[in-house]
């Protein structure tokens, strides 16, 4: 059977967090007719460093996670994102 979604970008989530997020999509998109539904979950890491006058500052570090769902059905679209 041919799944009708797709799970984009899942390098910073652990296996088990994988099949988790796979199964609560597929359960989301069983009772209904989708033509098409996508996840695609963003994890970035940073690390910033700056020099103001000659001097260098403090390194500063940051992580950010999203998420975006669309879903596609009868020729329409609908999106919703973190």
């Amino acid at each position: 059977m041919h799944e009708r979604f797709i799970i984009h970008e899942m390098k910073f989530i652990t296996p088990e967090r994988q099949k988790e997020l796979k199964a609560l999509l597929k359960k989301i998109t069983q009772p209904h007719t989708l033509d098409f539904c996508s996840l695609r979950v963003v994890a970035t890491e940073s690390e910033n460093f700056e020099v103001e006058e000659g001097i260098t500052t403090p390194p500063s570090f940051s992580d950010d996670l999203g998420a975006m769902l669309t879903v596609h059905k009868n020729g329409a679209s609908a999106f919703s994102a973190t």
